[in-house]
Formats: structure tokens, sequence, C-alpha cells
């Protein structure tokens, strides 16, 4: 019995000290991206979905890719901007919206 733990207790060792015998997990590639809006307080959304924010503020762990973000702020103009994310590269964003008085 004192043999089999042994061996198996041996086995274990072995393949826990084998080069590339864990696997790391890969790096986050996400990004933020910081929206600000002159003026301020116009609700985010982003791929026309209302991320539950509003300027200024910061959308976190956006993945790679490109997005269409629309800022609404009542008496402004939606206004709407492509936004390209690159893995690991934070975007920021500072819109003047324009009145719908205008």
């Amino acid at each position: 019995m004192k043999f089999i733990l042994a061996v198996i207790l041996l086995l274990l060792l072995f393949i826990a000290c084998r080069e590339n015998a864990f696997v790391y997990p890969e790096e986050n590639s996400s990004s933020k991206v910081i929206v600000e809006s002159i003026p301020s307080g116009a609700y985010i959304y982003l791929a026309n979905q209302y991320s539950g924010k509003v300027t200024p503020d910061t959308i976190y762990d956006v993945s790679p890719g490109e997005y269409s973000m629309r800022l609404k702020l009542s008496g402004f103009r939606d206004t709407s901007i492509l936004v390209v994310v690159n893995p690991n590269n934070d975007v920021s964003l500072n819109v003047k919206l324009n009145s719908i008085y205008e």
C-alpha cells in the first residue's frame, strides 16, 4: 500500500514539475471608455443599449471592436459617435452637444 502511495506521489510531483504544466489565463484585453460631454448629464448609450450612466462617467470592461455610442440630453440633439476600442487601449471622449434651439 505504501508503495502505491509513493508511486502516485512521484507521478504527481513529476507532472507538476514538467515545463509548461500550468496554463496561465490569457491577459485581459478589455479597455475602458471615458465619456464627457458639454453640458454634462447626457445619458450614455453603447451599442444601442443604455449603459446606466450619464456624463461624465467611465464604461469599464469594453471588449475590442467598433461601437456606436449615442449621447442623449433633453433640450439637445442626440449625438452619435463611432467608437473604436483596441485591446488594452482606453478611449477618452469629450463631446459638445448641440442645442435643439440653435
